[in-house]
């Protein structure tokens, strides 16, 4: 910000200026030698003034400019060595949480599996239930068709029983859940985990046609859209963590 000295001096130039504005108020008209010499003189009482004004500004402005680099160094030191202290923390902390992501995984990979070997043993179930039943039904029609009201009776009532345990399978089939112990992730109060998807170029060979012109942004831009649906051959596509403020 200019100080009152610079005020007064930005005050003065803009007097002359204006005295030097108010010579000429539209082209003026040359016609003869006379009116281009007149004319000459106007544009170098401008163009001094302009060289006057440029002068006056770089005094005041240079100096300030030049605070502003200093500032600016001297801000941008201090953030730097802010930033290596700051490392020492999100470094491990996105450790950890790269760790607790891979332990999740393995534990949802466990889960996965068990809940199939679970559906599996309770579809088996299932048929098996359905099978008794079929066959008490059909047990049941034979003994209806043979004239017996005994075996007819015995083979629905055991019909019946097995529908009833066949639906209470297919029940439990649908209620079928594993527990898990897999980590929930870490949050706190003075930090954010940003988990920005990347990507990096294994195999030049192997990028097709369309990508061969590679471009950093453009994969960047990819693999941000696509997330974890990124697919280009030659290129990697990862999910990075990066610790923040909030």
């Amino acid at each position: 910000m200019a100080d009152v000295g610079s005020t007064v001096l930005i005050d003065r130039v803009e007097k002359e200026a204006k005295a030097v504005m108010e010579l000429v108020s539209a082209p003026v008209t040359v016609r003869s030698v006379q009116d281009y010499r007149e004319a000459d003189e106007g544009f170098a009482a401008v163009k001094a003034m302009r060289k006057a004004n440029e002068k006056t500004r770089k005094e005041i402005a240079d100096p300030i400019y030049q605070a502003w680099k200093n500032v600016n160094a001297r801000f941008g030191v201090i953030d730097d060595d802010l930033a290596k202290v700051e490392k020492f923390y999100s470094a491990p902390m996105a450790s950890w949480q790269m760790e607790q992501d891979r332990l999740r995984r393995v534990e949802e990979a466990k889960v996965a599996a068990e809940k199939k070997r679970l559906d599996d043993i309770a579809a088996e179930k299932v048929r098996a239930e359905k099978a008794k039943m079929e066959a008490a039904q059909k047990a049941a029609e034979e003994a209806r068709a043979a004239g017996d009201p005994f075996a007819e009776l015995m083979a629905e009532e055991e019909a019946d029983t097995a529908k009833e345990a066949a639906l209470q399978a297919i029940r439990d089939a649908h209620n079928v859940t594993v527990e898990t112990s897999a980590p929930v992730q870490t949050t706190a109060a003075g930090s954010r985990v940003n988990r920005p998807w990347k990507h990096r170029v294994v195999n030049r060979d192997l990028v097709p046609d369309p990508w061969w012109d590679i471009s950093d942004q453009r994969l960047a831009a990819y693999a941000k859209a696509e997330k974890h649906n990124a697919s280009v051959p030659g290129v990697e596509f990862y999910e990075d963590i990066m610790i923040g403020g909030r």
